[in-house]
């Protein structure tokens, strides 16, 4: 079984029902069921919290919301994997891709882990086109997946 890394346009789609949130519940009933194992920079936990932290700060969502998403994510028992250890390969990614090291992380845990990164950051997809063969799009991943 393929190991797949989430970024946190997946995880934003999951916990605020936006665009692509089926696909990205199908994801995560796959990973409930034992049939898709997940894995995610420790980063990404802060990385979360923040974008939940902005939702926050304009209105759109209560203290207690944030509060429970971030306990529900930490409940969900995910491998979240240090991100000292992805730092030099997280830059290179950067470079190749002209994205920012935390995208690069993300790139570099997948390929650590020889996983497959969803992700529903079209502008992060468009810049590993014909790069990095195993990014793919969330609205693909669950046919691409066999889920």
């Amino acid at each position: 079984m393929r190991t797949v890394v989430l970024d946190t346009s997946v995880l934003l789609q999951l916990f605020l029902g936006e665009r692509g949130s089926e696909a990205a519940k199908t994801l995560m009933t796959a990973y409930a069921a034992g049939r898709l194992p997940l894995a995610l920079p420790e980063f990404g936990l802060l990385e979360f919290a923040g974008a939940l932290s902005k939702h926050e700060q304009r209105g759109r969502l209560k203290p207690q919301e944030v509060d429970g998403m971030l306990e529900d994510l930490l409940g969900l028992g995910i491998r979240w994997v240090p991100s000292a250890g992805l730092l030099g390969q997280s830059v290179v990614f950067a470079r190749q891709t002209g994205r920012g090291v935390s995208d690069g992380a993300f790139l570099a845990l997948a390929e650590r882990l020889e996983a497959t990164l969803v992700t529903a950051d079209a502008s992060l997809v468009e810049a590993c086109r014909g790069k990095l063969a195993f990014v793919t799009p969330l609205e693909d991943a669950v046919e691409a997946l066999g889920l």
